[in-house]
């Protein structure tokens, strides 16, 4: 009985991945621009929906720029923090986040893009709340968003009375 579950369990993810690939001819020939037509963005290409483009990387715009939150501890010697996914020191290897994105490092990919300030005013203000977390002093749960030589950073490695505490954070 186990045995033929199993089967029956492989016949119907085969049959998915099967009716999957079928659907998906009409994107990748999209996707590849086969017959000269133009690439459609967000498009759909069957009646069940159930593959079809996704286009907002097409249409982000041509130049993005990456954010750096640096904290000081004097205002006049700076440290970056690392972020775990977030491009930064290139000494460090890149990071595996699959399937899931990193959520501060994915959000402040965006930051870099146009329009900027108006972004930071409506939907990027949880910057702001992270400054704040940082500029207090206090280690909580939100430290596990950054990197972990980011602890080390802010907290000095157990050292903060001979350092001081971050006094200023800015984001470049």
């Amino acid at each position: 009985v186990k045995r033929m579950a199993t089967l029956f369990r492989l016949l119907i993810d085969m049959s998915f991945v099967f009716l999957i690939g079928y659907l998906s001819i009409p994107v990748v020939e999209n996707l590849l621009q086969w017959g000269g037509s133009r690439q459609q963005m967000n498009a759909s290409f069957n009646s069940l929906r159930l593959v079809n483009t996704y286009g907002a990387f097409g249409s982000v715009g041509h130049a993005r720029y990456e954010p750096i939150i640096s904290v000081s501890r004097n205002g006049k010697e700076w440290v970056e923090l690392e972020f775990p996914c977030k491009p930064g020191n290139v000494e460090r290897r890149p990071c595996f986040c699959a399937p899931y994105h990193y959520r501060l490092d994915w959000n402040i990919w965006f930051i870099g893009f146009k329009p900027h300030e108006q972004m930071l005013r409506s939907r990027e203000t949880w910057l702001f709340g992270l400054l704040s977390k940082i500029l207090s002093g206090r280690r909580g749960r939100w430290l596990s968003l950054l990197d972990k030589s980011a602890e080390s950073e802010l907290f000095g490695d157990g050292r903060e009375h001979e350092m001081g505490p971050i006094k200023y954070a800015k984001v470049d």
